[in-house]
């Protein structure tokens, strides 16, 4: 009879440690970063060089804070215990801003929506239809843009990017350091775009 409430008494015990190791696990936060390097011999833009971003379409799917990885061709991974410190959707757009005032030397790149007295020389829409990966393997980004001049009224360049990144190890900085290498590609490609 005595051994009946012990052994529960132990089960208690067990499931409430159980249940603490599960709430202890920490959550780890993770941000984006610009990499592109200084080029040292591209010329100064012209004075009256400005670029607008967007406006941007981007995944639904990637619309949250749990940062999303795939596991199979038709099957993702929402990861709990690692997060995006903001919105992804905006890191994406200020990490490309950042490469490309580096990679212009200027400081007249915008996000749309700009002020309608600071309408840009070019504009850049984006559609962003991929940008996840396989930890350990690689980070697939997938965008179409176009590159639209004078103040938006004529089309310049159409095109899809593939981009394909490493991920160099299996930590998920490693995974989120990919993805800023792909971003940065992407910002190469655009600048390469440029009249």
């Amino acid at each position: 009879m005595k051994a009946k409430p012990l052994i529960a008494l132990m089960m208690s015990i067990l499931l409430l440690a159980g249940c603490s190791a599960v709430s202890e696990k920490k959550t780890y936060f993770y941000s984006l970063s610009p990499i592109v390097e200084v080029p040292t011999n591209s010329p100064a833009p012209s004075s009256d060089f400005s670029l607008g971003l967007g406006p941007m379409a981007f995944p639904k799917l990637l619309d949250r804070p749990q940062i999303i990885t795939r596991s199979g061709d038709n099957k993702i991974e929402r990861e709990e215990f690692h997060q995006w410190g903001g919105s992804l959707e905006q890191e994406f757009l200020q990490v490309l801003v950042d490469n490309l005032e580096t990679l212009t030397h200027s400081s007249r790149i915008y996000i749309y929506p700009w002020d309608s007295r600071r309408r840009p020389k070019y504009q850049v829409r984006l559609t962003v239809s991929r940008f996840d990966g396989k930890p350990g393997k690689q980070v697939q980004l997938r965008v179409r843009w176009q590159l639209l001049g004078e103040r938006g009224k004529s089309e310049i360049k159409v095109q899809q990017s593939l981009i394909t990144e490493p991920v160099s190890g299996t930590t998920f900085s490693d995974y989120v350091a990919a993805q800023s290498r792909a971003i940065a590609q992407l910002a190469r490609e655009i600048k390469a775009a440029l009249p």
